[in-house]
């Protein structure tokens, strides 16, 4: 039977409490799992949170939004939303609103009105989907999370040239210094942040790793910024440099050779 990572809920000691709150979280191996990583995260936040006034319960629903949103549309998500609503002692239509709006990218929770004053910003078009080069980033820093001493050096490796949006900096700048717990304080205020980092987690435990996985994806990575620049250089009316041209090439080759390894 496959192994897989799942994430166990346990309580710890009143001396433990002082290091690691109220909850603790260990890791297990094998087909008896207790909670998966997001059911885990809503439920550390709830348990950690002060529910006992609207401030509080706020803070609450603002660390768990991004998580659930994270999730895919299905009946798991569902029920911890009924869950959430139910711990918080709100309205299930405000949860799922919330959720609804961190999951479309780049927009605030649904409800929240544009600068302009026009429509909710909830009411946008839906996520476009991934591109080619946004996919290849996600799942090299996924894999970076599923082989963290690997991961390092790749995370190392990867420049803000290399990434196509601020969101995935900031999630490669955090998993710089947060590799081996990357669930481990987040800064709630930072939605998307969380939200990215949380889908990273999960993929990260069906994401192939290994090194000619990891070193074709940053290949095809650092391809994309010398087309970029060959591009750059044409638009200015000039030739490309030789040395460019060069790198093209060669980092055709080594693809091709990182291609037929995996293959292998």
């Amino acid at each position: 039977m496959p192994r897989r990572r799942c994430w166990r809920w346990t309580r710890t000691g009143p001396d433990e409490r002082q290091c690691f709150g109220r909850s603790a979280w260990r890791e297990v191996e094998g087909s008896a799992c207790g909670l998966e990583l997001p059911e885990f995260h809503v439920r550390l936040a709830l348990d950690e949170a002060d529910l006992s006034s609207p401030a509080g319960r706020d803070r609450a629903l603002d660390e768990v939004v991004p998580v659930l949103a994270a999730m895919q549309e299905s009946i798991s998500r569902d029920e911890l939303a009924r869950l959430v609503a139910d711990r918080l002692d709100a309205d299930p239509g405000l949860v799922t609103r919330r959720v609804t709006g961190v999951a479309r990218r780049g927009t605030p929770p649904a409800g929240a009105a544009k600068p302009d004053g026009g429509e909710p910003a909830g009411s946008a078009a839906p996520t476009r989907p991934l591109s080619g080069r946004e996919r290849r980033e996600q799942a090299l820093l996924a894999m970076c999370i599923g082989s963290p001493v690997q991961g390092k050096e790749y995370l190392e490796r990867l420049t803000a040239e290399h990434l196509s949006a601020p969101a995935v900096g900031r999630a490669r700048d955090w998993l710089a210094t947060h590799l081996e717990e990357p669930m481990s304080g987040l800064p709630r205020e930072d939605e998307e942040l969380v939200s990215l980092i949380t889908q990273l987690v999960m993929r990260s435990e069906r994401e192939p790793g290994g090194r000619e996985a990891m070193e074709l994806n940053f290949l095809q990575l650092e391809q994309a910024v010398i087309e970029g620049r060959i591009q750059a250089a044409k638009e200015g009316g000039g030739d490309p440099p030789v040395d460019l041209q060069r790198r093209r090439a060669e980092l055709a080759e080594r693809i091709a050779h990182w291609e037929t390894a995996g293959a292998g």
